[in-house]
């Protein structure tokens, strides 16, 4: 029985709801202006496509618009771009995190007052930027015990955090400074809600046979979080939605925990649960298919054994009297894979005749890996159909089949063969996920956003619903790992047409084409 545990303390902080909060007031109190944000306004896409459906535009600078409305993200910025926004005329809201304009007061504070000041934090993050823009570019940002060490100090010196840093590392940093100066003022500028969420992950961890951490992989906090739970040795896996859950992560544990960074919604926390719950009855069922082939190993070794004993007993009878059929009652085993024609269709599933004493049943949950509510969408009365047998009588006398499994099996049979001999494919997209495009293939297959196409594609969720041209790049059946590219198919018949339009160009052969890019240069 698998069981899912999520932290007490998981998912968004005060900051980044108060910034969510003010974005959608914004919508509606600026009904006739544009809505931007500065950046996205969470390290988070979902919430972020969330917001631009609602009319929330995030731009990437102050230069892009010339009126409308501005939000300042939770992670603040510095002081010029605020200037710069007023210059325009732009409506400002400012949404800024208070702990981060603390930061931003406390660093301005130290450098006025003469003090050495050391910002610990990532240099290239948003909140550090705009930590740093408040001293008037003064301080220093160090992100180790090994940067600040290389540094000369000063007699005074002063310290402030990023929010999201670790407390005992920003500890850990002070300590190695006390004994290098004569006087040293450090503010507090982590956010307390840090600390409780890396706690309540450390010790879920701790606890539990593998840890999923949610949230944006390019959210610092989320990233710190994983990197945590990662420490205690128990599989860590770094996700932004459940699509990215691989079946064999959870396969064989007993206890999975549950954490998120301070930008992941609950909707999406509550999505993973749910996927994990629909998981667990694969994992129930694999795990009985286990015991079922296990089993069916063992009765054919027994019958195999019978059978010959058998025939040395009773040489008067002929090798015609002895023979089964493939579906004979006495070949019909756990685990086989056996062709039914479907003679019923009802509201609980499917009965197919296999050429058993009885009809075996395949409930809609073993239909199809997405299970359908009517399962007249998937078959008809009399097609002919494969299933794998998962038992041959249950308490209610009735053989269970799976038409999911069978096809499960042919879909991977199809794919080796494709790979073996590296033939095109083809296959519909399904969904965009980080990094790429998910394609259906009776198994989950996945494009790299770099082999979507020739060239940089700027908006991926394009091309859900297209059926592509595709050749798989790599096979793991293990990990249930199928990487394709359309790219390569794309550049084969690239380079074909080339050559056949190089074999049809003669000297002087006037031709027309089409301006692509102009340049200083040419054309």
């Amino acid at each position: 029985m698998l069981e899912t545990i999520t932290a007490e303390e998981a998912g968004f902080c005060f900051g980044v709801q108060r910034a969510v909060d003010i974005a959608i007031e914004a919508v509606k109190s600026y009904e006739n202006k544009d809505v931007y944000t500065l950046g996205p306004i969470i390290h988070n896409p979902q919430v972020v496509k969330k917001l631009e459906n609602l009319g929330v535009k995030a731009i990437d600078s102050i230069d892009e618009i010339d009126k409308g409305v501005i939000i300042i993200r939770s992670h603040g910025v510095e002081p010029e771009i605020l200037n710069k926004a007023k210059e325009k005329g732009l409506h400002i809201i400012d949404a800024t995190c208070p702990y981060v304009k603390n930061a931003q007061k406390y660093a301005a504070k130290l450098v006025n007052e003469g003090y050495q000041t050391f910002i610990y934090g990532d240099k290239d993050h948003p909140e550090v930027r705009g930590i740093y823009g408040a001293t008037d570019k003064k301080a220093t940002i160090i992100n180790s015990k090994e940067e600040l060490l290389e540094k000369d100090f000063s007699q005074k010196i002063g310290f402030v955090a990023q929010t999201t840093k670790s407390p005992t590392s920003y500890k850990n940093l002070i300590s190695e400074v006390i004994i290098k100066t004569n006087e040293l003022k450090v503010f507090n500028t982590i956010c307390n809600t840090t600390e409780v969420r890396q706690n309540s992950a450390l010790n879920l961890a701790k606890k539990v046979d593998a840890m999923f951490v949610i949230g944006g992989h390019n959210s610092a906090n989320t990233n710190r979080l994983a990197q945590i739970c990662k420490n205690t040795k128990t599989p860590t896996y770094h996700i932004e939605t459940a699509d990215e859950i691989d079946f064999n992560w959870i396969k064989g544990k007993e206890k999975i925990g549950i954490t998120a960074g301070a930008s992941t919604p609950d909707w999406l926390i509550k999505e993973v649960i749910e996927f994990m719950k629909e998981e667990e009855k694969d994992v129930e069922m694999e795990e009985q298919n286990d015991e079922v082939l296990e089993e069916t190993m063992e009765e054919s070794e027994v019958e195999e054994s019978e059978e010959k004993e058998s025939v040395e007993e009773n040489d008067e009878l002929t090798q015609d009297e002895i023979k089964y059929s493939d579906n004979d009652i006495a070949d019909l085993k756990k685990g086989q894979t056996v062709k039914g024609t479907v003679v019923e269709i009802n509201d609980e599933g499917i009965y197919v005749d296999v050429g058993y004493k009885t009809e075996g049943f395949v409930p809609l949950r073993e239909l199809a890996h997405e299970k359908p509510e009517d399962a007249s969408e998937h078959v008809d009365v009399d097609d002919e159909i494969e299933v794998v047998v998962l038992t041959i009588e249950n308490d209610e006398g009735e053989m269970i089949l799976s038409k999911k499994r069978a096809d499960y099996e042919k879909a991977w049979e199809d794919i080796m063969e494709a790979y073996d001999n590296e033939e095109i494919i083809e296959a519909e997209v399904t969904k965009r996920v980080k990094g790429g495009l998910v394609v259906n293939l009776g198994v989950r297959g996945f494009i790299p956003a770099s082999h979507v196409a020739i060239g940089y594609v700027e908006d991926l969720e394009d091309y859900v619903g297209e059926t592509l041209r595709l050749k798989i790049i790599e096979v793991e059946r293990e990990n249930n790992n199928v990487v394709l590219s359309a790219r390569k198919v794309l550049e084969k018949e690239m380079e074909a047409k080339k050559e056949e339009t190089l074999e049809e160009l003669e000297k002087d052969q006037t031709v027309e084409g089409e301006v692509t890019k102009l340049v200083d240069f040419g054309a």
